[in-house]
């Protein structure tokens, strides 16, 4: 058994993916993912990542920096079907590879840094308060969830609900 664990800030685990508001070169980097897959006959395969930050092009609340820009138009508005096109084809090719594919959906988001926050904590005495409102979660997750669950059901992936153990309703 091969376990291997790859990850890059700022890219999702989705093959073809471009991000015109970052240097770095995602489409490279999942792709030399990809390659290691093959290379390793990599049978299961877990993907995980800030699913509505793709989908919706825009960071929860008022967390620092900039949209996730998918398009050249760089429009966050042009996300979605990016993100839809994006999950489907990587789905579509790792199912051809006879892998078992499992989606991690997004973990609830809380909008600031925490460690900073933490530490302001410490030194004021002041507390904070960081859990998101489920409604919220879920309202922000809407469509990313929609992609994610109609193109796991097509290609043949599990899907992994966290928030479902880590939430109270």
């Amino acid at each position: 058994t091969t376990l291997f664990r790859s990850y890059q800030g700022a890219c999702a685990p989705l093959l073809h993916l471009k991000r015109f508001d970052q240097r770095f070169d995602c489409e490279a980097f999942n792709q030399s993912v990809l390659d290691k897959i093959q290379a390793h006959h990599i049978r299961k395969i877990f993907l995980e990542g800030r699913w509505a930050l793709y989908a919706e092009g825009t960071r929860y609340k008022d967390e620092p920096g900039g949209p996730a820009l998918l398009t050249p138009g760089r429009e966050p508005e042009q996300d979605y079907p990016a993100f839809k096109r994006l999950v489907s084809l990587t789905l579509q090719q790792l199912q051809a590879l006879n892998a078992k594919v499992i989606i991690i959906a997004s973990t609830p988001e809380i909008g600031i840094d925490v460690p900073t926050a933490l530490a302001r904590q410490l030194l004021s005495g002041i507390s904070f308060h960081v859990a998101p409102q489920y409604a919220a979660f879920l309202d922000r997750q809407r469509r990313a969830f929609q992609v994610l669950s109609s193109a796991a059901q097509e290609h043949s992936a599990q899907i992994v609900y966290p928030h479902e153990l880590l939430c109270n309703r």
